[in-house]
């Protein structure tokens, strides 16, 4: 024999307001019995709880990094007001005083090298002065290559 249920509702009615005293009426209506086929029930499983976590850590992280943001922020508004202030020329820059350049030769005068006389420095020096008048002669312009002209009536 199939277990059977009967589903029961229950109704709950309330007095106009116009009597001296509200009354609570119950009735309980039996619906049409539904029939609940055999059904195993799972074994339940023995799942890890995840553990709880305490909020007062993570309010208290949120709170500190609200504050540096915060001050972070009025930070940046000040050094902008004195950047505007500087740059306006409103704020006084005090002068910075520095030592005066002293001139270690007269003008015109070279300091020769120790190494100006060396053979090995006069030879590398007639090179790159050979080298620079060949270039100088070289003439690197192709007066024989020209642009093609291009046929600008083209139709598809």
């Amino acid at each position: 024999m199939e277990p059977q249920s009967v589903n029961t509702q229950q109704q709950t009615v309330i007095a106009p307001a116009s009597s001296p005293a509200p009354e609570v009426v119950s009735q309980t209506t039996a619906q049409t019995p539904s029939v609940i086929p055999n059904v195993k029930k799972l074994p339940k499983l023995n799942v890890p709880q995840m553990p709880k976590v305490s909020f007062r850590i993570n309010k208290k992280i949120v709170i500190i990094i609200g504050v540096i943001m915060l001050l972070g922020i009025i930070g940046l508004v000040i050094m902008s007001v004195i950047g505007k202030q500087i740059k306006n020329g409103s704020a006084p820059v005090s002068p910075e005083s520095s030592p005066s350049p002293t001139p270690s030769s007269e003008p015109g005068q070279v300091i020769v090298s120790p190494y100006a006389n060396d053979p090995g420095v006069i030879a590398i020096e007639q090179q790159t002065d050979d080298l620079d008048a060949a270039l100088r002669n070289i003439n690197l312009r192709e007066d024989t290559l020209r642009v093609p002209t291009l046929d600008w009536d083209v139709t598809f």
